[in-house]
Order: C-alpha cells, then sequence, then structure tokens
C-alpha cells in the first residue's frame, strides 16, 4: 500500500492514447497495453507530480459520490499496479 500523501507523476517513457471511453498507455519498449476506464482516467490525470494521493482520493470521493475509505482503497490498489508497471514515479517533494 502506497503512503496516501506521496506524490506520483506519468513515467517520461510511457504513450498514451485517449480511447472513446478511456485510455491506452504503454511503456516505450514495453509489450503490454493498459487500458483504463473512466475511474482508472480520472485518477491517471490526477497523477500530475502536484496532487497527492489523499487529495485525489477526496476529489475522486466527491465526484463519485463514495465513501472516502473505499475510494482511498480503490487509489491505492490502482497506483500500485501502474507503479509495477512503471507507468508512473513517485516524485520527491
Amino acid at each position: 500500500m502506497v503512503p496516501t500523501n506521496e506524490i506520483y507523476k506519468i513515467n517520461e517513457d510511457v504513450a498514451i492514447e485517449k480511447l472513446e471511453n478511456g485510455i491506452a498507455a504503454t511503456r516505450l519498449g514495453a509489450d503490454r497495453l493498459y487500458i483504463f476506464n473512466t475511474t482508472g482516467c480520472a485518477i491517471w490525470d490526477l497523477l500530475d507530480g502536484h496532487t497527492t494521493l489523499d487529495v485525489i482520493t477526496s476529489s475522486l470521493a466527491a465526484r463519485f459520490g463514495q465513501a472516502p475509505d473505499i475510494v482511498s482503497q480503490e487509489v491505492n490498489a490502482f497506483v500500485d499496479r501502474l507503479l509495477a508497471a512503471g507507468l508512473i514515479v513517485g516524485k520527491l517533494k
């Protein structure tokens, strides 16, 4: 589980393509493509190198009308997968 006060940004070697209902992302030279739905896109768009996971969670909880603790679990799980895939990196504060 990632700390909620951490800040992440998109890895510089990631290519993305906008789709009708989401986005597709891959690391350049990798053989795996990741497709994000609406919720994944909402998280992805907030991984801007400035916004903490706490703020992302609060924003999404308000946007989707969900309990912050549930949203926090989903955000953390998604960020864990993005980190493991090398699609995002932590940012020094």
